[in-house]
């Protein structure tokens, strides 16, 4: 009877834990060499360790031992259906406080977002108003830019007329270079618009009126002062081509006004020389080419040096390499005149002459001593 309710607890607890329980049972079984030496576990092949039992103490021991266990699951499992009702209070309190908090967190999320969709729709219309007060403002000073631009026009027209009453050339030529800097700043007619591009148009053939007048003031006394070989006021009107924008006709001018003083020293220069040439015949001193030579290479490095400023003022570096080329071409005219009469004076095409003809006979003679007549 003992081993047969010790084999139906076991198999009860078996049965109830297909798992390896939590807490092991321990048991002691004693074996036919020591049978109180044995512990028996309850796990997987305890079913054929108890059906192996032959011992009835063993068995009795066992039977209490599986007892006392199921007494201590019970116990547990007492100690935690007590438990139930707190936390299943607790759990129905946290339920009901986080809906709660969420409800809030819902509240103020939706309050924020309504609050950050307002302050967009106010940030877009602010950006706009500020864009079309941009665009107002960008305006009204192009605006006021056109008539300042036109009273300072108007102001260059009045000044240039009264310069040129006064006959103050400088003044007038500031004022239309100021014009004209106005005029195609501001001559766009889709920006000006029809009536201020109508008073522009007045005040343009207006001013250009004033400017032909004054280059034909200018080219005059400029004439007049080229050929007067002033150079202070050759420089003075020339300067005047840069801001009436005629700077290529300005620089072609001065460069020929080089070139006659060039050839006008050179000229003196050359004369100089051919008394000298015609003084040395007679016992005279000796004329000095090289002198005159160095003298025309001269006052063409002054002339450009000296005129460097001016030159630079109408075209730039253009200006000076057009002036260095043209005054060169004047100084290989004058220096070929120079060296033909050194030729001529020193009758190197006759000693040229001789000297071949020298050369040819003393090869006619060596060529007959090395090949005698039979």
């Amino acid at each position: 009877m003992a081993t047969l309710a010790v084999m139906r607890a076991a198999a009860t607890m078996a049965s109830s834990s297909p798992q390896q329980s939590p807490r092991s049972l321990q048991t002691q079984n004693q074996e036919a060499s020591d049978p109180s030496s044995s512990t028996l576990h309850f796990a997987p092949g305890m079913l054929d360790h108890i059906r192996g039992l032959t011992d009835l103490s063993a068995m009795t021991r066992l039977l209490h031992e599986t007892i006392a266990y199921q007494r201590d699951i019970e116990a547990d499992m007492e100690a935690l259906f007590s438990q139930r009702h707190d936390l299943d209070r607790k759990i129905s309190s946290l339920l009901l406080t986080s809906g709660e908090v969420i409800e809030i967190v819902k509240d103020d999320s939706d309050q924020m977002l309504a609050s950050v969709a307002s302050t967009c729709q106010l940030a877009e219309h602010v950006s706009g108003k500020v864009r079309e007060l941009d665009s107002a403002q960008s305006r009204a000073q192009m605006t006021l830019a056109h008539i300042d631009a036109i009273v300072e026009r108007s102001n260059c027209i009045d000044g240039a007329k009264q310069a040129l009453d006064s006959l103050d050339y400088e003044s007038a030529a500031r004022f239309i270079q100021t014009f004209l800097h106005l005029d195609a700043q501001y001559s766009n007619p889709a920006v000006v618009g029809e009536g201020k591009e109508q008073t522009n148009s007045e005040q343009r053939a207006q001013l250009f009126e004033y400017k032909e007048k004054l280059e034909n003031l200018i080219r005059k006394n400029l004439t007049s002062a080229i050929e007067e070989r002033d150079h202070q006021t050759v420089v003075r009107f020339v300067k005047l081509f840069s801001p009436l924008t005629i700077e290529e006709e300005g620089l072609q001018t001065f460069v020929n006004y080089l070139r006659k003083v060039i050839v006008s020293r050179a000229k003196e220069e050359f004369d100089g020389l051919v008394d000298a040439i015609e003084h040395f015949t007679s016992g005279g001193i000796a004329p000095d080419f090289v002198g005159v030579l160095g003298t025309l290479f001269k006052d063409i490095a002054l002339a450009v040096q000296e005129n460097e400023e001016i030159l630079r003022l109408l075209c730039g570096e253009d200006g000076i390499l057009h002036a260095v080329r043209e005054l060169q071409q004047e100084c290989d005219s004058r220096g070929t005149l120079v060296l033909k009469r050194y030729i001529d004076f020193r009758k190197l095409g006759r000693l040229a002459k001789e000297c071949s003809t020298h050369t040819n006979k003393n090869i006619i003679t060596v060529g007959n001593a090395d090949n005698p007549d039979p």
